[in-house]
């Protein structure tokens, strides 16, 4: 610390070849440890038990959206001496993302939110499907309706519409919230799922693997589009 003042922190970290870098994620609170034996699980049940292929191996996580956050850096005038904002919305929707493993099939987002009957929602075909439980969370039941009267209805549609045999498998966070294996499978069986050792999602779950942040992204940039282009319509609007 006292040479950090005498010589100044940049100094130190460029003679030393440091960089700073924000902590995130969660792999160092997973268990490298249950990564091998699930995958040795994973590969029986995939290849030996229903013998499948990539368009038949599904996976679905859940992740929270602050709909109306804006960013929190912005470009200004190198005279400029501060940026005034606004307070920071925290106005929270949860969405469910499930695809197929080659990408081929992206199924119907599922959108979670405390609006019983949403105004936008009025005589809209809206792209994504609507829950409305009290806390914007997801819930077993939430959960379990959406796996068998959305989730097997579109698998199938989608395996029938490739000529391919209608067995599937979800691989899922092992989460209270999401049910069991038993209240996860089809009543032929032919459609099941396969729940994640607990921490491990770091290492393992394929929506982690920049899926959800470009859902996020995609969002942020759009939203952003909408806004500067409702204010050109304003500002042309009020000068013509």
């Amino acid at each position: 610390m006292i040479i950090l003042k005498l010589t100044g922190a940049g100094f130190v970290r460029n003679r030393h070849s440091l960089r700073a870098l924000k902590v995130c994620g969660e792999i160092l609170s997973n268990d490298q440890n249950v990564v091998n034996p699930f995958l040795t699980t994973f590969k029986e049940k995939v290849r030996r038990q229903l013998n499948l292929v990539a368009n038949q191996i599904y996976n679905a996580d859940e992740s929270a959206l602050y709909w109306k956050k804006l960013p929190e850096k912005t470009l200004v005038s190198s005279q400029e001496k501060s940026a005034h904002g606004r307070k920071i919305s925290k106005e929270r929707v949860t969405f469910l993302a499930c695809c197929n493993a080659d990408g081929s099939h992206k199924l119907k987002m599922l959108m979670i939110g405390k609006a019983i009957n949403p105004r936008a929602f009025k005589n809209a075909d809206i792209p994504v499907e609507y829950k409305s439980p009290a806390n914007a969370w997801i819930t077993t039941k939430i959960f379990t309706d959406w796996f068998h009267q959305s989730f097997i209805p579109q698998t199938r549609r989608h395996l029938r519409s490739h000529n391919l045999s209608e067995k599937a498998l979800l691989i899922m966070v092992n989460a209270s919230s999401h049910g069991t294996v038993e209240e996860l499978t089809s009543e032929d069986g032919r459609i099941t799922t396969l729940l994640l050792p607990p921490n491990c999602t770091a290492l393992m779950q394929p929506m982690d693997q920049n899926a959800i942040r470009l859902i996020k992204l995609f969002y942020r940039k759009s939203l952003l589009a909408h806004i500067l282009s409702n204010n050109e319509r304003c500002y042309v609007g009020k000068n013509s």
